[in-house]
This record gives C-alpha cells, structure tokens and sequence, in this order.
C-alpha cells in the first residue's frame, strides 16, 4: 500500500500518537479511516491503543478486515481485547480469521466470558509442565519459548488436571535433574473460569503469588491470572458496565498544544483530496515539523 499521508501528520503520529489519537476522535470515523488508510501500520497500532474504546472500535470497524487485524495484532492483547468485545459478532469473527491461527484462539477462548468474570482477562499462553518433568528441562522450554511466567509455573497431571505451582525462583536453585513433582506448592487454591473479579480479590494466594492458576469446571487448567490483570479488569469491567458507549470530552480540551493541532490537522484534511502534497525535504528532522506546526 502506499503511504501518501502529509509528513507532518506522520510525524505528529509517530512522535505524538497520543495527541493524535484525541484528535482523530473528534473526527467522523469514516473521515478518520479515510486518512488511517494512507498511513503504516506500525505508526496506527499505538495512536488506536492510545484511543478511548468506543472511538476506536467504531474506526477499526469500517475498515477492511484484514487492516483492522493487523492492527488489533499488534496492540496488547487486554486493549484489543476490549476492543473486539464491543464489535458485532459477525465483524469479530471476519477480524479473528485474518489473525495468527494461535492468537485468534486465544482471543476467541476468552471472549466466551463476560467481561467481569477471571476467564476475560487471564492468560492463556502460560506454559504448564507435568508431574514427571525435570527442572533443567522446564528452563530450557522457557528460555526456547520466551516464556512469560508471572513468576510461576504450573504443574499438571496427564490429563491437563491442575496439581500446583512452583516458583520460578526456586526453579533457579534446584538441582537440574530434580523432578517439578518434588517441588510444587499443592495448598494454593486455583480460580474458577466463570468466578467473577470480585470473588477472586479474595483468593489467600495472592498473599505468596503473582500470578495465579484457571480452571474449568473439572479442574483442567486454562490459563493464569495476573495480579495487575485482576486490577485492570476490575476497573475496566466497572467502566464498561456503567458507561459502554461514552468517552469524555474533558480530555480534549486539557491541553493547548492539541487545541492548536487540531485546527491544522482539520485544514490538512479539507484540502488533502483538492491539492497536491508538499512534502517537507526529508532532511529536515521531525522535531522541526512539529515546531512548525504548533506556530
């Protein structure tokens, strides 16, 4: 695709995607999109993720599919995550075929839960590792996958049947052949999928772990629950329940910098599609554009 957007707008993303992003909000979407368009990918994925939920979800939802993938891809997948949620069902679907097949299934297993409830916002990607594993070959898996731990590790039986955890420290400073079963704290208590936040808050493991195991019904295990998750979740699923479909406009009138921009940015776009560009010298850095345009 080619990016023919203006090299001040560029740059206002790239070193301003927050400013950007409470700009583009004031914007009709179809307007917003139209300009999107012109522009990498790499440069949309944090102005979106700096943007109120609804504002976004209704730019990525006129766009083709398989953009709005890319760029919901590269987003933390928490912030994507709402996003999605607030899609229809059928414009979710077309979005989660165009993605990674491991990252859709992980999109699609939580979105089975309510937005209130540990199932939304654990992490699937967690490694487990059975009974009968060795500590040398657990940390070679996680330095091989890259692993995000949480600070945990999961043990399991033969049936995917949750066991204990471990610590990652004490993995450190046990001997290399010792067998994960030797060294699993068993008492923790794991996290129904279908529990609510609430009900979480009030696990005693909290008080030793990080992170924390999820099951289903019969005690498989699904994922883990973070403790800064448990926190985002509750305060996002709070919001979300009182006020879905509203953002505030108090944030954009805060700062004068936006206010200035915004004039200029709306100029950039009424006569974008009658005038040719007049692009900046590419030597010229892109802190001068910016100054440039706050004058």
């Amino acid at each position: 695709m080619k990016h023919d957007a203006n090299l001040l707008s560029l740059a206002l993303l790239k070193d301003q995607p927050k400013a950007a992003a409470v700009l583009l909000q004031e914007f009709p979407p179809e307007q917003a999109v139209g300009f999107l368009m012109k522009v990498p990918v790499e440069l949309i994925i944090p102005v979106v993720d700096h943007m109120s939920s609804w504002p976004a979800t209704r730019i990525l939802s006129i766009m083709p599919e398989k953009h709005a993938a890319e760029i919901l891809s590269g987003m933390p997948m928490v912030e994507a995550e709402t996003l999605i949620r607030l899609m229809s069902t059928a414009q979710r679907e077309s979005i989660l075929g165009y993605m990674d097949k491991s990252l859709a299934k992980s999109f699609t297993r939580k979105l089975a839960f309510p937005i209130t409830t540990v199932g939304a916002w654990m992490d699937t990607s967690n490694p487990y590792f059975s009974t009968d594993s060795i500590v040398n070959d657990c940390l070679d898996l996680i330095k091989r996958q890259k692993s995000q731990l949480n600070g945990v590790v999961f043990i399991v039986d033969n049936r995917r049947k949750f066991v204990g955890l471990v610590k990652v420290e004490k993995l450190l400073i046990s001997e290399n052949n010792e067998k994960l079963v030797t060294l699993v704290n068993r008492d923790i208590k794991p996290l129904p999928a279908r529990s609510t936040l609430s009900e979480a808050r009030n696990n005693k493991g909290w008080m030793q772990f990080p992170a924390l195991p999820v099951v289903d019904r019969n005690n498989t295990l699904l994922g883990a629950l973070a403790h800064h998750s448990l926190q985002t979740g509750t305060i996002k699923s709070s919001i979300s329940m009182n006020n879905n479909h509203t953002f505030s406009l108090a944030a954009h009138m805060g700062n004068a910098f936006i206010a200035t921009m915004s004039g200029f940015l709306r100029l950039i776009s009424t006569s974008q599609a009658n005038q040719p560009q007049q692009p900046i010298p590419p030597s010229q850095p892109a802190a001068k554009k910016i100054e440039g345009a706050r004058q």
